[in-house]
């Protein structure tokens, strides 16, 4: 189930047209978003990065680094790059022991206020 939710205007309009999660290793994983948004807003892409959240089950707790435990998820911030077709591309590698998140949240995030504008929701993610 994915779900989307809009915090505050964004003069990006970022549209998420695909996630990809893809098991690299044993506690390695690719994030790859495609996303796009109106051509006349590209040029704002710098001006924002993404958040990455992933809250394991609850009996998976134990898996998370040990500074995370306290927190009950994992977070990891992307940056969002543009691709000669414009566009936007947002990837990462991850290390985590989690092969199963109950949740993974991704927050477009705003460089210089910190405001969270938009953020969908992945529900029962298998790894």
């Amino acid at each position: 189930m994915v779900k989307e939710e809009n915090f505050k205007k964004e003069n990006l309009s970022l549209f998420f047209k695909k996630v990809y999660l893809q098991k690299e290793g044993l506690n390695e994983i690719s994030i790859q978003i495609v996303a796009n948004c109106p051509i006349k807003n590209v040029e704002f892409y710098k001006n924002y990065y993404i958040i990455i959240a992933v809250y394991p089950l609850d009996k998976d707790i134990k898996l998370l680094s040990t500074e995370r435990i306290k927190y009950g998820f994992e977070t990891f911030s992307l940056k969002i790059r543009k691709n000669e077709l414009n566009d936007l591309i947002i990837a990462r590698k991850i290390k985590t022991k989690l092969n199963f998140a109950r949740a993974i949240t991704i927050s477009v995030i705003e460089y210089k206020t910190k405001l969270k504008s938009k953020e969908i929701v992945l529900q029962n993610v298998k790894f």
